[in-house]
């Protein structure tokens, strides 16, 4: 009768620690304690990832088309210029966030373009226009392989990946 009543108890212990390593989560949610959750902090370093390699590659174009000291000047003022307007949005934006506002997506787009408007132009107003299209060509096969490559990493979302939906049914 000992044996049955110790195995129970130990039985029972065993069962109130797995059911509280359980319900233990491995993280933290989305929105708790002002942090993203994983998943929402793994797109936000591919993003930031993304634009660390976009900017590699601008620069090694620069280096390619041979620009003079002058157009050099005007471009690292235009690239200057758009970091600064960049980061300004990104802290509108978290502070809006912060204080509980929705952010508007069509919104957003709007103004993401409106200042990738403006430094493309003042790229183009640096470069003229024969080095801005010969830029405009190699930044855009570059940024394709660099897609490929990025979406390979993922295990899909680059060329010759399946698409959703697309399997046997």
């Amino acid at each position: 009768m000992k044996r049955i009543w110790m195995t129970t108890i130990l039985a029972v212990a065993a069962i109130a620690m797995t059911s509280t390593a359980f319900a233990q989560s491995a993280g933290p949610k989305p929105g708790q304690n002002g942090q993203q959750g994983q998943r929402g902090g793994q797109a936000g370093q591919g993003m930031r990832q993304m634009a660390g390699k976009r900017k590699e590659i601008h620069e090694k174009i620069l280096k390619q088309l041979k620009l003079t000291a002058t157009q050099t000047a005007n471009v690292k003022k235009a690239d200057a210029a758009n970091e600064k307007a960049m980061k300004a949005y990104g802290e509108k934006m978290q502070a809006q966030m912060k204080n509980g506002a929705k952010p508007d997506r069509e919104k957003m787009r709007a103004e993401m373009e409106k200042m990738q408007k403006t430094y493309q132009d003042a790229l183009k107003k640096s470069m003229g226009d024969a080095k801005y299209a010969e830029y405009q060509k190699l930044m855009k096969a570059e940024m394709e392989k660099l897609r490929k490559e990025m979406g390979n990493r993922r295990g899909g979302g680059g060329a010759g990946a399946p698409k959703a939906g697309g399997g046997k049914g």
